[in-house]
């Protein structure tokens, strides 16, 4: 239904339907019998993958902050939602040698730059992660500033999961922490 849809004002829809299959399908696996079992989520990889196709591909430009709309709107607006439960669950799963199947096009038509702050805050966590794990300290260092300095002021929780990858990074290219509060 999505992929035939005109506008993009099914997107919010089928964010809905990515978060809640992520997060259904890792509670699916917990219950298993075996606790070390995957296979709902490496399941839920593949819809979020055809998800992210069907919005990846849309012929309309997207226009940055555009409204969602029945005959104008690009689905492209849908891509970075996408991605980014895409990453998570590759980091669960450990495959992070797929997260370059997605960085590269995304990164590639300047999707990762068009976005709601709060989606490109969790893709730059995300790439400065992957670029810390292929040893590129500079890369990291750059994408989790972002981060932090991007995520809203009452989000404590995710400033400590950028900070638990962010000071390791400054440490080794050193830079000393300040005293200094944000």
């Amino acid at each position: 239904m999505f992929g035939s849809s005109t506008g993009n004002w099914l997107v919010p829809a089928l964010h809905t339907v990515c978060r809640s299959t992520h997060r259904i399908a890792v509670r699916a696996d917990k219950e298993a019998a075996n606790g070390n079992d995957q296979a709902k989520l490496q399941n839920a990889v593949q819809l979020l993958q055809e998800s992210f196709s069907r919005t990846f591909n849309d012929r309309k430009e997207l226009r940055p902050g555009a409204p969602y709309d029945a005959e104008e709107g690009s689905k492209k607006a849908g891509v970075l939602f996408i991605v980014n439960e895409l990453f998570a669950i590759y980091f669960r799963l450990n495959t992070l040698r797929l997260c370059k199947n997605l960085q590269k096009p995304v990164e590639t038509r300047k999707l990762h730059t068009q976005g709601v702050m709060g989606q490109m805050v969790t893709y730059n966590y995300y790439v400065g992660r992957l670029s810390l794990f292929e040893d590129q300290y500079a890369e990291a260092e750059s994408k989790l500033e972002f981060a932090l300095s991007n995520c809203h002021k009452n989000a404590f929780q995710n400033k400590q999961r950028i900070l638990r990858y962010l000071v390791p990074v400054k440490l080794f290219r050193g830079r000393m922490p300040s005293g200094q509060r944000r």
